[in-house]
């Protein structure tokens, strides 16, 4: 049997293991990368189409151009804060984080997982060995709370990735 050198598991693999699992790559089910790609705008609260090699693609509302259905549409149920964790804060989020323990996930990133355990193929929940969020999350979860739109919202599972 063949043991990764990654967390992988089933048919996903990572930069790690993909060179050395068997994959079958069936080339009806390969997608071709596109160049074009949506942001969010929160000023006009609109998704734009955007080509990434043309440097002078803007958002719409910078051309009075905001009702142009070809390059945006409306997207509703976005809710952002700005400045939610001033620079200090950030820097001891990030510390406390750096320093907590961290395991390989299933695409060669590391992980930090919190809350109860999903297993979304199985359609099952393990609460048996929840033992709440990390302390360095209490303020952010608690500030969470205090906007109205969110303010009922309960943190079940909380998971941090490392990008690098």
């Amino acid at each position: 049997m063949f043991v990764p050198p990654c967390a992988c598991k089933g048919i996903r693999s990572c930069k790690l293991c993909e060179t050395t699992k068997d994959h079958l790559i069936n080339e009806s089910t390969t997608t071709t990368i596109s160049n074009i790609i949506y942001i969010y705008c929160d000023t006009c609260r609109q998704a734009i189409r955007m080509d990434i090699y043309e440097l002078n693609s803007q958002c719409p509302h910078n051309n009075n151009n905001i009702d142009n259905n070809d390059i945006s549409f409306p997207l509703d149920g976005i809710y952002i804060v700005s400045d939610f964790l001033n620079e200090n804060e950030e820097n001891n989020l990030l510390n406390n984080i750096d320093n907590d323990i961290w395991i390989p996930s299933q695409s060669g990133r590391l992980k930090q997982d919190f809350g109860i355990k999903i297993n979304f193929k199985k359609q099952t929940i393990k609460t048996k060995y929840f033992t709440g969020m990390p302390m360095h999350s209490k303020y952010i979860i608690e500030r969470l709370q205090t906007y109205r739109l969110i303010k009922d919202f309960q943190s079940v599972e909380l998971c941090n990735l490392d990008y690098n």
